[in-house]
Order: C-alpha cells, then sequence, then structure tokens
C-alpha cells in the first residue's frame, strides 16, 4: 500500500485566553456552594464590608477558591485555597450556620487583602480581633466543636491582647484562629496539578466513528489550565466493493489551554489545542499486502465541564472538534483511494480527575 500525504498549509495559532484580572488589587474568588449558603457575590460584599471600602481600592491581589460542603453530622464545612503573591494556602472552616461560614471566610480574606483596614474595621464595630490577626504563625490546632466558626490553621503565637468585645460573640464569625500567608521561610503545598483518564467518541479521524481512549496531565497557571495528552483510536476498517480495502488506527498526542468559568456547582472551560499523531493502515483483500502511515496533524478547540466531587477528585464531559491541517491520503496498489480523514471530525468524552 502507498500512502500520500495530501499537506495543508501547516499553520496554527493557539490562542490560550488568559483572564486580565489586575496585577495589584482586588479579589479573584471562586466560590462553589450549596444553594442554602451565601453565595459567591454575597461573600464579595462580605469582604467588602469588612474592610469598610470597595475592592476596586484594594492594593493587594488575593486568589481565593472555596468549595463549601454538608457532612451528615450537619456541620457545613469550606475548603478554602488562597494565592497571595505567590504563595498557596489552604484553609479548612467548620460551623452548624452556613451564613456564619460564609462571614469567616470573608474575614479571612478581608484580612489577607488589607489586615489594617480589617482590624480598623472590627475595632470600630466593638468587635475582637484575636492575636493570630496580626502575627502568622506555623502549627497544626484541631477544630473546635462550639457553635462559632472555626478554622482548621496555625496555632497563634503571643502576641499584644485583643480589643474588648461589646457584642454578643454569636453575632460575628470568630476571628480567632484566623491564619495570614505564612512567613518567608515557611514550607507550601500547593495542588495546582489535575490528571485525568478518558473515553471518548470521535466522528471522522477514521473510516467511520470510532471511540478512543486518553489520558491527560494538567497545571493551573492562574486562572488558566494547560494541559498535555495522549490518545488511541480504535481501529476502524473500509472496505472497496471489490472487497479490498485497508485497517486503520490513530495515535495521538495533544496540548491544550483553557480559562475556567465558576458557577456555582460547575466549571466549565472553553479550551483550544494542537493535536499531532500517526495514521497506521494495512490493507487486505489484494494479492500483496502492504502497510503504510500518514502524518495527522489538526487544531482543536471546545467545551469541558468539570465537576468536583471532593477536594482530590471530581468528573468531566467534554465536547469538541479537530480541524485537520494534515490529512493523508491512502490508496491500495491498482486499485484506488481507500480512506482519507473528513475535513473536520467532532469528539464527546467523559471520564474521571485528581487532583494533587
Amino acid at each position: 500500500m502507498k500512502v500520500r500525504a495530501s499537506w495543508f498549509c501547516v499553520g496554527l495559532l493557539l490562542a490560550a485566553s488568559a483572564r486580565a484580572a489586575p496585577a495589584t488589587k482586588g479579589l479573584d474568588l471562586r466560590w462553589l456552594a450549596p444553594a442554602a449558603c451565601p453565595d459567591e457575590a454575597a461573600v464579595v460584599r462580605s469582604v467588602e464590608q469588612q474592610l469598610g471600602y470597595p475592592l476596586s481600592r484594594a492594593q493587594t491581589l488575593v486568589i481565593a477558591s472555596g468549595v463549601v460542603s454538608q457532612p451528615k453530622n450537619g456541620i457545613f464545612r469550606a475548603d478554602v485555597e488562597t494565592v497571595v503573591n505567590g504563595e498557596v494556602r489552604d484553609r479548612r472552616f467548620e460551623d452548624a450556620s452556613c451564613a456564619a461560614l460564609g462571614d469567616a471566610v470573608a474575614l479571612v480574606l478581608a484580612f489577607l487583602i488589607d489586615p489594617d483596614a480589617a482590624r480598623a474595621t472590627a475595632a470600630s464595630r466593638s468587635e475582637p480581633v484575636a492575636a493570630e490577626a496580626t502575627q502568622p504563625s506555623v502549627g497544626t490546632a484541631s477544630p473546635s466543636p462550639v457553635a462559632e466558626p472555626t478554622v482548621i490553621a496555625p496555632a497563634p503565637r503571643p502576641t499584644p491582647p485583643p480589643v474588648a468585645s461589646t457584642r454578643a460573640q454569636a453575632s460575628v464569625p470568630s476571628p480567632a484562629a484566623l491564619a495570614l500567608p505564612a512567613p518567608e521561610h515557611a514550607t507550601l503545598q500547593p495542588k495546582p496539578w489535575l490528571a485525568r483518564a478518558q473515553i471518548g467518541l470521535d466522528t471522522g479521524a477514521l473510516p467511520s466513528a470510532t471511540s478512543y481512549l486518553g489520558v491527560e496531565l494538567g497545571r493551573y497557571w492562574g486562572p488558566v489550565v494547560i494541559g498535555v495528552s495522549g490518545s488511541w483510536f480504535l481501529p476502524r476498517e473500509r472496505a472497496l466493493p471489490n472487497a479490498a480495502g485497508g485497517k486503520f488506527n490513530l495515535l495521538a498526542l495533544g496540548a491544550t489551554a483553557g480559562y475556567p468559568i465558576w458557577s456555582r456547582t460547575v466549571e466549565v472551560v472553553p479550551w483550544v489545542g494542537m493535536e499531532s499523531g500517526t495514521v497506521y493502515g494495512s490493507g487486505f483483500g489484494v494479492t500483496s499486502t502492504k502497510q503504510g502511515k500518514g502524518l495527522w496533524l489538526a487544531a482543536t478547540g471546545g467545551l469541558a465541564f468539570r465537576y468536583r466531587l471532593g477536594r482530590g477528585f471530581g468528573v468531566q464531559a467534554q465536547l469538541g472538534a479537530a480541524l485537520p491541517l494534515s490529512r493523508p491520503m491512502f490508496v491500495l496498489d491498482n486499485v484506488g483511494s481507500v480512506y482519507q480523514a473528513d475535513f473536520i471530525t467532532f469528539r464527546a468524552s467523559t471520564g474521571l480527575e485528581a487532583y494533587f
């Protein structure tokens, strides 16, 4: 079998859409919570109340993502990851009231953005400011069973006495265990990576619709996620009227760039990418059976839908398409053309993800 490669202009432009968040001010918050809890807008408003001024005037950029869950014991839990000046911290909050839990998270974010303003606002309201609100520390403290919001965070260091309170402790979330960014020497453990195993369906890369298996490794760089992947497309055959034909399969490697759009429960990720690989073909029904291969090169894009089942794993569904830039043509001697990929192929896939 001979292989004739039909080369098109092999050029591509990968545009990884990056969210242009202000570099020096504001709050970039991603918040997933049950319907009974404060939504993302409510948490942002609470942060502004704790600061005493709009976030547009802030001089520090805080990137934060939080996931709220409710275990069977009735205690709400919020797992929050923050990034300040490139340093990543994980925090856990627990409370029987989801509203109080949201206020506690907002108070922590306010102290990360502007500790002086948050402290002054708390003092003007005659609210207690704990020692750890002014001094970062390291260590581990166990969650408290009391009704007030509890942050599982580093143990406090000795500092000046707190401002006296003239209001009931239950009226506002207690910042008794607030944790500010770790000092420079602290060891940080960011978790920006994801790994996925998936199965999908492709309509036109091979002679007929076929399934494919794939794996992908990705990493978040700020709001953008970059990934590399490998896929194997199950073989498909095409026979000509004289019973001669060929059998084909495809191995491909890809690279993608996506921009996550967060909602309350599902993360939607528009993405673009590039895919390169090899189409393998072998003839049948002829006196001299030969094998051949050709270059597969395609621009890709689509939408991914991610649902996080927990902090460590989740599921993803994906709809997309591939536009071949190279479509090798396979022919049989003295028979003719057997197969050439479609000018566009559509795909759908689903898979399991792990975050680490």
